[in-house]
């Protein structure tokens, strides 16, 4: 058995809904047609909005995928055929530069996310492992895998019913 052999994918916490894109061009249904520039006019209000907050509005990503929802029924989906072909306009500067300032954000949300978790695991290994110093992302891990092994062997031991010795029970700590 080996070390990874319990090892389960676990959901994904604290996960965010994302803003659809068809191909990477935003669209937006009015009454069957589509406009990219309404739907450029909507995320410029859009990020306008969220900068003068300056605090974290979480309807963000829901106005965002509302503005940006893609109707599947009149095409933007697989499927063949269906209707003439449809030439796709080149996005303007604004709307690229709104959507790297959308990735840009989900990404630092993100390194935000896994930052929180990688404090939350030097908060529960020992002391020792600390050297009085925060631990990079690499020691904590290789420090999270020793004291996982050694609690493996613990919980071991114990099965056995043998008796635990007191040095063994001090390289826990």
């Amino acid at each position: 058995m080996g070390l990874y052999s319990g090892y389960r994918k676990t959901p994904r916490l604290l996960s965010r809904p994302r803003p659809i894109f068809n191909r990477g061009y935003p669209q937006i249904s009015l009454n069957g047609k589509f406009s990219l520039r309404s739907t450029e006019n909507n995320l410029i209000n859009l990020t306008k909005q969220q900068k003068n907050n300056q605090s974290p509005n979480t309807n963000y990503n829901k106005q965002l995928k509302r503005i940006v929802a893609v109707d599947e029924r009149a095409g933007g989906g697989g499927g063949g055929g269906g209707g003439g072909s449809r030439r796709y306009k080149t996005p303007s500067p604004q709307l690229l530069r709104l959507r790297r300032e959308a990735a840009n954000a989900r990404e630092r949300r993100r390194m935000n996310h896994l930052n929180l978790a990688f404090d939350r695991l030097r908060n529960v290994l020992p002391p020792n492992f600390e050297e009085g110093r925060r631990l990079s992302k690499f020691e904590t891990l290789l420090g999270a895998q020793e004291y996982i092994i050694k609690l493996g062997e613990y919980l071991e031991e114990l099965k056995k019913g043998k008796r635990i010795d007191k040095s063994f029970l001090k390289e826990l700590k």
